[in-house]
């Protein structure tokens, strides 16, 4: 994946990496009510503590329909010291 960088009017492309962010869990999980959106915690890696909340939930409300969000962090590095891989145009940048 290739992304621009702009230094004052130069302009300049570098080559870029996309990847999960290793500093933070793999997904996050939240679930949401859709009757009154209530929503749980946010859970890491821990699918029973999702569900034990929508049970838990349903048991005191009688709401049965839920919406699950799931996020993943992503991170973009560049593949080197930014400067060592500065390149003059796009072309160059396709090689």
């Amino acid at each position: 994946m290739r992304g621009r960088i702009a230094s004052g009017v130069a302009r300049a492309f570098a080559t870029w990496t996309i990847d999960l962010d290793p500093d933070v869990p793999e997904f996050r999980v939240r679930m949401t009510c859709d009757v009154c959106n209530e929503h749980s915690e946010v859970y890491s890696d821990d699918q029973a503590g999702v569900g034990l909340w929508v049970q838990l939930h349903t048991a005191r409300t009688m709401h049965t329909r839920f919406t699950e969000a799931v996020t993943r962090q992503w991170v973009m590095t560049p593949t080197g010291a930014i400067g060592q891989h500065l390149i003059d145009t796009p072309q160059e940048a396709a090689r």
